[in-house]
């Protein structure tokens, strides 16, 4: 009987100490999802360790408090991915932190302990009041026929409100700048890819980006995680207010840590590579291109056979053995998403009609350039001149 009952205790302390692994294990599951950016994943697994650690420790205990931030912080940051996304309840959530670390530290010391607690309210003030307003817009029309001004109003009061918290996260962080210097531009890290995430402020964006990839630059190894995704974030940042020539120094600086690091093929390395065609493309300097192709293409062999055509091609030529039989057509081409030609359009046709579909199969044999954005593979058109002499 003894024997029974020290093989049962034996088995609850083995029980206990499985739980308390489990709650690492599930801990550093989320940390490796996180920094390969499988953020879904990375979310699933802070949540199952927060509710365990809940389970096991009580509400009242360091290590669930600290799941619980991290589990917040993450749902918050990935609100756009998720359906079901509820502000209310990770508003309960941040409150609950808030209250235990009052307990803790008293009031005077809560908004040192994590500044990113303003940034999260912050970005709540995205969801929140947008909602509100769409709510109203919804009773107005229902009862007066509309106010289309109540929407529009309730967006400007969110971003005000956002920009504010920003500013005050930001703030608190100078403050304790001389004991964490790098903690100021971790926060304007934070809010510039927020504010240019969801295309508000896109300048105020890219202020706040200069300034932290300017200090990451700084102190830090090129190598380093946070010098090369702000030089990332500011080069789309650029992009996206057509400073093109500006975009595609700092992209060049992504790839060049990258390949310091030793992770060329990186996805961040490979978006930029990509980012860098597109911003010659659009300025019509398709030539200027032609470098980051090959590079790319010997870094990831399938893109050779996409890549080998440049999105914007100037006019080709096809020759025929008859002098007597010439023409010129100027097409519309609808470009799939895998850069193949699915669809030949004529805008213009001069010539001997019997070479026209000569000139269409030619161009629906052609590969062009994927087409990007928003990091998404898009369909898109472009024109292209043949001539046949």
């Amino acid at each position: 009987m003894f024997l029974i009952r020290l093989l049962l205790l034996s088995s609850l302390l083995c029980l206990g100490q499985i739980k308390a692994e489990t709650v690492q294990q599930l801990y550093q599951a989320y940390q490796a999802h996180l920094a390969n950016d499988e953020n879904l994943m990375a979310l699933d697994k802070i949540e199952q360790a927060f509710q365990l650690s809940l389970d096991k420790n009580g509400v009242n205990n360091a290590t669930t408090q600290a799941l619980k931030l991290n589990y917040a912080q993450l749902y918050v940051a990935q609100r756009d991915m998720n359906p079901d996304y509820d502000g209310a309840k990770i508003m309960v959530l941040l409150n609950n932190y808030i209250d235990f670390q009052r307990d803790k530290h008293g009031d005077l010391a809560i908004e040192l302990i994590d500044p990113l607690m303003a940034l999260g309210t912050a970005r709540l003030w995205y969801q929140s009041p947008l909602r509100e307003g769409q709510r109203e817009f919804r009773d107005r029309a229902r009862r007066f026929g509309g106010d289309r001004q109540t929407r529009t109003r309730a967006i400007r009061d969110g971003r005000f409100k956002a920009i504010t918290q920003f500013n005050k996260a930001i703030q608190i962080a100078e403050q304790y700048s001389q004991d964490y210097p790098l903690l100021p531009a971790d926060l304007q890290f934070e809010a510039a890819k927020e504010l240019f995430a969801r295309g508000i402020e896109a300048e105020v964006g890219r202020e706040l980006l200069t300034k932290a990839h300017t200090t990451y630059a700084s102190a830090l190894d090129e190598t380093d995680a946070r010098v090369i995704l702000s030089a990332f974030w500011l080069a789309r940042a650029l992009a996206f207010g057509e400073l093109f020539s500006e975009s595609t120094r700092f992209y060049d600086q992504v790839i060049s840590g990258f390949q310091a690091a030793g992770v060329a093929t990186h996805d961040k390395a490979i978006e930029s590579y990509k980012a860098i065609i597109e911003n010659y493309e659009t300025q019509g300097l398709s030539e200027l291109a032609t470098p980051y192709i090959q590079d790319l293409g010997r870094l990831l062999p399938w893109f050779k056979v996409r890549e080998q055509v440049p999105l914007y091609q100037p006019a080709i030529e096809l020759t025929k053995s008859s002098a007597e039989q010439s023409a010129e057509g100027r097409f519309l081409l609808t470009i799939n998403t895998d850069g193949k030609v699915s669809k030949v359009t004529v805008l213009d046709f001069l010539g001997d009609q019997s070479l026209r579909p000569i000139m269409e199969q030619a161009l629906l044999k052609r590969r062009y350039t994927p087409k990007y954005q928003d990091g998404l593979l898009v369909s898109s058109q472009t024109q292209a001149t043949v001539s046949i002499q």
